[in-house]
């Protein structure tokens, strides 16, 4: 059975999903959390420099929640204005 995202030689095949789903296991529930922060930080302090200053800055956040099937959990996502941010959270069955 020839696996996903490899070659006949068994190398790896670099794709887009398979990079995606490591970069998903990068953050810690605390490191996910102090991305988000500082992307939001970033998107305001881009709306100030563009408007001047301001009393409130309000930006709009995607959340892409995917069951991921291979690792058993589902993986969350928030697009920000520095990209998208992403960490798989994962259960424990019994």
């Amino acid at each position: 059975m020839k696996l996903k995202n490899r070659k006949e030689n068994d190398e790896i095949i670099l794709t887009q999903e398979y990079i995606l789903d490591h970069a998903a296991g990068v953050h810690t529930y605390e490191s996910f959390g102090r991305g988000i922060v500082q992307a939001m930080l970033m998107g305001a302090a881009e709306q100030v420099k563009q408007s001047g200053q301001m009393d409130e800055v309000v930006l709009d956040a995607k959340v892409h929640i995917t069951p991921n099937t291979e690792k058993e959990c589902i993986t969350v996502c928030i697009d920000t204005i520095v990209g998208r941010i992403c960490v798989h959270a994962d259960v424990e069955f019994p």
